[in-house]
């Protein structure tokens, strides 16, 4: 679910930051980050006993905790138990899914990282409706990145930023959205010099340093962070913008024989046109190393080649190589 959230309101609401910089900023502050909800913790499904209707399903589970991060009276406390009891409607296709819990087929042994706003309430409750739902799939590592920020919250910026830097080298799984948002959060709000190891960390880190779609919300997010750059003074965020973009936009999607365009790709190419018209953005796309912009050249020109990608991103394609190649 934070899949579609993210890039419907980050490609979407963010799409005007570069043309409106005040009014990203006040965008970016309505959205309260994940890490903040009242209530995180990990429930493993133990059972499912679905119920269906003419009209509509259930799914009565029961389930254990297997791990709070955040919850009164403390993380760590009160594994146990229960069942739960959550409501499911059929809805024709392409209707929007109204409930957190629609995405989703339960079965016993899956996992999920549950965000809840109130406190109150047991896990039955907070299960039954929560903020938001990560399926635990062993790709990347959202409750590692979640502790790593609960724990981080209270230090300075600066010692977080470079805790932040030190487990996007060193974490053997991808990291990711949650901790894409926490690293734009944290470009946004430091000086250059308090996040200057978190910059060039990603610069230098491979894509594999996040998942696929984490490296596409990262290319959103520090698009912003670029548009915000322009009234809080920070001078690198449009060249750490379209440095990352462009090495992310070269590595190969996930299961690349079932689609071809990657979510760093799909960022890049919707962000080409405003790129093209923003001088600071094109002022970057100048500075890049020759070689790296060489590549960045063939492969927009084999995406814009390729009859697997839709028209329009073809077009977007053929649009960045010709604003990479200008610049030589």
């Amino acid at each position: 679910m934070i899949r579609t959230i993210l890039s419907t309101i980050f490609v979407g609401v963010l799409a005007a930051a570069i043309v409106f910089p005040a009014g990203a900023q006040e965008c970016s502050q309505c959205l309260k980050p994940l890490w903040k909800s009242a209530s995180i913790f990990v429930v493993e499904i133990d059972a499912v006993d679905q119920i269906l209707t003419p009209e509509s399903g259930a799914d009565n589970i029961r389930a254990h905790v297997t791990r709070i991060l955040k919850d009164d009276p403390g993380k760590g406390t009160q594994l146990q138990a229960f069942e739960a009891h959550l409501r499911r409607y059929d809805r024709p296709m392409g209707e929007p899914q109204l409930y957190q819990w629609d995405a989703y087929q339960l079965r016993a042994g899956q996992q999920f990282l549950i965000f809840a706003d109130s406190k109150e309430g047991g896990f039955a409750a907070k299960l039954a409706w929560p903020r938001d739902i990560i399926p635990l799939t062993g790709e990347d590592d959202p409750v590692g990145d979640v502790a790593l920020i609960l724990d981080t919250l209270p230090l300075p910026l600066s010692v977080r930023a470079q805790a932040i830097a030190a487990a996007v080298t060193t974490s053997p799984k991808p990291h990711c959205q949650i901790l894409a948002q926490y690293i734009s959060s944290l470009l946004i709000s430091g000086s250059d010099s308090e996040t200057s190891e978190l910059q060039s960390v990603l610069e230098n880190a491979p894509a594999s340093a996040f998942s696929d779609s984490a490296q596409g919300a990262l290319i959103g997010l520090l698009r912003t962070d670029m548009a915000l750059a322009l009234q809080n003074q920070h001078g690198n965020l449009a060249s750490l913008f379209i440095r990352v973009a462009a090495r992310y936009f070269l590595a190969e999607p996930e299961r690349a024989g079932l689609r071809p365009v990657s979510s760093a790709q799909n960022s890049l190419l919707q962000f080409v046109h405003s790129i093209a018209t923003f001088e600071p953005a094109r002022t970057a796309v100048r500075a890049l190393p020759p070689e790296l912009a060489k590549q960045v050249a063939q492969k927009a020109a084999a995406l814009a080649g390729d009859a697997r990608v839709q028209p329009d991103f073809r077009a977007m394609a053929a649009e960045l190589r010709a604003l990479v190649e200008s610049k030589q």
